[in-house]
């Protein structure tokens, strides 16, 4: 369990990935992250998948108090490279827009940094999706490309990047200014 100010990250359950399984049919959030079970047939083959795949970290985001409000994880890891695709939900819409998904992927950078001895993350996001971009933003990540795309009619897919140096040093920036 990783731990921080707001929430914590936890192991994903059986009982999260049914609830996880409803976020699927959400158009708000099915906009910006696809149908996350779509490729696997069922939520539970997903959620066996996650398990024995070492290419893969998925973790619930849980309020202090024990509210499930969303998932984190990395995929794609490539052990030798080091290297990992960063994703994040924050599927409970009253915890929008607060911090929450900041926080969360401030601890799962951590995490990827720190224990698992990665060197860089990546992430795409669409480029409507403010809110996100902002939280990465925060989160020292740096756009590196603009991909022209509009399979959903969300416009171009934005590629952002970031290493364990510009990490370490915008974590210093953060802690200097306050």
């Amino acid at each position: 369990m990783l731990i921080g100010t707001r929430i914590r990250l936890r192991m994903l359950t059986k009982t999260d990935v049914e609830e996880m399984a409803a976020w699927d049919d959400d158009v708000e959030i099915e906009k910006y992250i696809g149908k996350k079970f779509a490729p696997y047939g069922t939520p539970m083959e997903w959620y066996a998948n996650l398990l024995k795949d070492n290419g893969q970290r998925g973790l619930a985001i849980e309020t202090l108090d024990g509210k499930f409000i969303g998932d984190v994880g990395l995929q794609e890891i490539n052990w030798r490279r080091r290297s990992a695709e960063v994703r994040i939900c924050i599927a409970d819409k009253d915890y929008w827009g607060r911090g929450y998904g900041t926080e969360a992927l401030q601890i799962l950078i951590r995490y990827a940094f720190e224990e698992l001895g990665l060197e860089v993350l990546y992430l795409r996001v669409y480029a409507d999706n403010v809110r996100a971009i902002r939280c990465y933003d925060k989160c020292g990540f740096e756009k590196k490309g603009r991909v022209r795309f509009s399979s959903r009619g969300n416009g171009d897919l934005i590629l952002m990047i970031l290493d364990r140096q510009r990490w370490r040093g915008h974590r210093e920036a953060a802690t200097a200014a306050g």
